[in-house]
């Protein structure tokens, strides 16, 4: 059976009070996830699943049923798994993005938070109380605001509700923020505790050897200072106001949890949830010294709060002075469309089946009036202002991210021809290197032999242009070695410091090279460089590791798709078997770079190394020995070898024997050919990417036009003045997520099945399940539902 696994990586833009439609996409995507993860774990409950593979009870009636369904239809030809593991969100995509990691990390509800958006999420919860006196005064001018919101809205404000509540909005304190801070962040406390109800002892929807990372947006008002090299001067500070706050969960293989998702972090969880979301204007920045002033008027502990402060914020020096004076305002102020963040992470995600990579971002207005801003004449006043300081920033192009991802597809398509081409040359050299007898497969010492040997022809067969890949190579491993030492060494990684240890480091690697390039040289002594070099990368070189344990779970992959019929449900077994010790290896060798790992010896000689690079003196041997040594990437090397022969050769089909054969012994040949190309490093996930979208416009499966939200109204701020309005757009994000998922997943796996998908009667009863699932919480507009379903019924043909 084909595997496909579904990666998405999930970008929510901003939109004000259009944050309750988002928050309804959010509902369903979890929907889809919970789905496949429950569907895996029944599929597996027999082979004795752990409790926390185990599928959380769900409602019937909801749509992860009819998602379970599509799973199991496609499951003949199919095995299919959809996991979310980037999420990145600014201002209302940042709030909806922390929740949507929250549940995914630990596989907690958001069923609570629809009540808590529809009730809280309204001007007059949102509002701080303004004085009687206040009141009082400016109730005079509610008919003169009449007439000016009937002028410039029209019908919008012809609602009772609406009207009502834009009068005691304006009544509210004038020249200061009307949104309480403070009172939202409590609701966010409140929110993120309602999921901890249905918390289950590890539970999580990742599946083994997965990692979710969140990005949220903010704007520091202040700024930090960053240094950036030049040529005259030398060093010049920019102040630089974005700030990238990033949360990670990552589930070993041996189902154990590291999490920044837990009760801990809850609070710097919603101080991201609330600077993102500070709209200039509407609410007072954020400070650290708010949020500790919500945590003591509930009587609450921050464990975490340093941490979050020096690790997430990047400050540095007297955090109490800080928690006061650091203001933190609106994400969307420097990036409301936060694709960047998401396709610098697209790397570093290897593969344990075929890989189908998809963006989706969630907009909530794709369709802004741009008539304020073309074709009525030239600007005034005000709305020049307004337009420069808020509306188009938050609306630029995706352009330039968008390009990215088409240089990153271009890449991948050259990568894949390169190693099409470089196939049966490879084979051939590989062919004279090892035996496969099938009788007596290689013994762990004749891989460790076959891959020298392999390691030697490759140099050999490449002559100069070893030279550049050589030097591509220790030029890459001396960056990232000098970001770890740098780290061990207690010191922050910038460009400073590491352009130091780099300098020093090859100082170290031409410790025997003569000053004078034209002076004649001893053989011995050119030996001695070239010994030294082999050796440091020998020693040093993590990411070939990584690169090669990769290539070949990728070449097993490919077994599936090139030799389907092939494979008997007992081989496949055991290609799944070498496939996880080569991820467990994979997650040994990538724990050498956690400082945490690493004791006290290896810091202080990490600490001698750094201070002796920024004093401009030369590195100590042994104190590189000891860095070496601690990383134990021979050791590694040696379980390789052993896993390769082992779980490899010994026990694999024929097909699969040669395919390890040709990616593992053969690696050195590839490397050389794509690494000093493509930069391996840097696309470890080497899949195409795809981008899809969902907004109202692409709303088609039950009004062909699109539909228009109701938020979008009063300049985004329209749901936040009326309830009705709010239970439309939350529902039409549940329905407008549902038929885009169902549109991802049957492009996802292609045409070629064997079992007839109907995606017609799936979206209906999808849309059903919806609104079964939502009536009893959406009644402020009784016409609402019964509406919907009439023309559910009627245009999918249901009873």
């Amino acid at each position: 059976m084909k595997q496909i696994e579904i990666r998405l990586a999930v970008v929510l833009y901003g939109g004000v009070s259009l944050a309750v439609y988002i928050h309804g996409v959010t509902r369903e995507l979890l929907n889809l996830i919970r789905a496949s993860r429950q569907f895996h774990a029944e599929r597996h409950a027999a082979n004795g699943a752990a409790a926390s593979d185990r599928p959380a009870p769900t409602a019937a009636t909801d749509s992860t049923a009819v998602y379970q369904d599509l799973l199991l239809a496609l499951a003949p030809d199919v095995d299919l798994r959809i996991v979310i593991d980037l999420v990145s969100g600014a201002s209302a995509g940042g709030i909806n993005g922390v929740m949507l990691a929250r549940a995914l990390a630990h596989d907690l509800p958001l069923e609570s938070h629809r009540d808590l958006w529809l009730s809280n999420a309204d001007v007059t919860q949102l509002s701080a109380p303004a004085s009687l006196l206040s009141r009082a005064l400016k109730a005079p001018l509610a008919p003169l605001m009449d007439q000016l919101l009937i002028r410039r809205f029209g019908p919008l404000v012809a609602d009772a509700e609406t009207r009502a509540k834009i009068r005691r909005f304006v009544q509210a304190r004038w020249f200061t923020p009307p949104f309480s801070g403070d009172r939202f962040t409590g609701w966010l406390l409140d929110a993120c505790d309602a999921m901890e109800e249905a918390v289950r002892p590890n539970g999580t929807l990742l599946p083994p050897g997965h990692r979710l990372d969140l990005f949220v947006t903010v704007t520091d008002y202040r700024g930090h200072r960053q240094r950036i090299e030049l040529h005259d001067p030398a060093v010049v500070e920019e102040t630089e106001h974005r700030r990238i706050l990033s949360f990670s969960c990552h589930r070993n293989l041996s189902g154990e949890i590291t999490s920044e998702f837990g009760p801990d972090h809850v609070p710097g969880l919603v101080f991201a949830s609330r600077a993102t979301s500070s709209f200039p204007g509407a609410f007072r920045p954020a400070t650290i010294a708010e949020m500790d002033d919500v945590l003591d008027q509930r009587d609450r502990y921050w464990p975490t709060r340093q941490e979050f402060m020096t690790a997430k914020l990047g400050i540095t020096g007297d955090l109490a002075q800080a928690a006061q004076n650091r203001y933190y305002i609106d994400g969307s102020v420097v990036m409301n469309k936060p694709f960047s963040p998401v396709i610098r992470a697209l790397g570093d995600r290897p593969a344990s089946r075929e890989i189908v990579r998809r963006i989706i971002y969630v907009d909530p207005n794709p369709t802004p009036d741009v008539q304020q801003r073309t074709g009525r004449g030239a600007p005034g006043f005000f709305r020049t202002i307004l337009a420069s300081l808020a509306v188009i920033p938050r609306n630029e192009p995706i352009a330039d991210d968008l390009g990215a991802i088409e240089s990153w597809n271009k890449h991948a398509r050259r990568l894949a021809e390169i190693l099409d081409a470089a196939d049966p040359e490879v084979e051939r050299l590989v062919d004279d290197i090892i035996d496969l007898d099938p009788d007596n497969p290689p013994t762990i010492a004749d891989v460790t032999r076959y891959r020298k040997m392999a390691n030697e022809a490759a140099h050999r067969g490449a002559g100069y242009a070893y030279l550049s890949y050589q030097k591509l190579k220790i030029r890459s491993v001396i960056d990232q070695l000098a970001a770890l030492l740098a780290r061990l060494a207690g010191s922050e990684p910038d460009g400073t410091v590491c352009a130091k240890i780099g300098t020093a480091l090859d100082r170290w690697l031409a410790a025997g090279t003569p000053p004078d390039p034209g002076a004649q040289v001893e053989d011995a002594e050119i030996d001695n460089v070239v010994r030294r070099r082999i050796r440091f990368l020998r020693g040093f070189d993590v990411a070939f590791r990584l690169r090669r344990t990769r290539f070949v779970i990728r070449r097993l992959n490919e077994l599936y798709r090139d030799h389907e019929g092939a494979l008997s449900a007992l081989e496949s077994g055991r290609v799944d078997a070498l496939k996880a010790a080569l991820y467990e290896a994979i997650e040994e060798t990538a724990q050498v770079g956690h400082i945490e790992r690493h004791g006290s010896a290896t810091a202080a000689a990490a600490k001698r190394i750094v201070e002796a690079a920024m004093a401009d003196s030369d590195i100590e041997t042994p104190d590189l020995r000891v860095i070496e040594r601690a990383l134990g990437l021979v050791d590694i090397d040696t379980r390789l070898d052993e896993i390769i022969s082992v779980v490899g050769f010994a026990f694999l089909p024929p097909p699969a024997r040669r395919t390890v054969a040709i990616a593992y012994i053969g690696f050195a040949f590839f490397d050389l050919i794509t690494f000093p190309i493509l930069q391996w490093t840097e696309m470890d996930e080497i899949n195409e990417v795809l981008v899809d979208r969902i907004s109202p416009d692409d709303a088609t499966g039950l009004q062909s036009g699109g539909i228009t939200l109701r938020g979008t109204s009063l300049m985004s701020f329209g749901a936040f003045f009326n309830r009705a309005w709010r239970e439309h757009d939350f529902l039409w994000g549940r329905l407008n997520a549902a038929e885009r998922c169902i549109d991802v997943i049957l492009s996802a796996i292609g045409p070629h099945l064997s079992t007839r998908i109907d995606p017609h009667q799936i979206r209906g009863r999808l849309f059903l399940a919806i609104l079964d699932a939502e009536e009893p919480h959406l009644q402020a507009d009784p016409a609402l539902i019964p509406r919907l379903r009439q023309e559910i019924t009627a245009r999918y043909g249901f009873a």
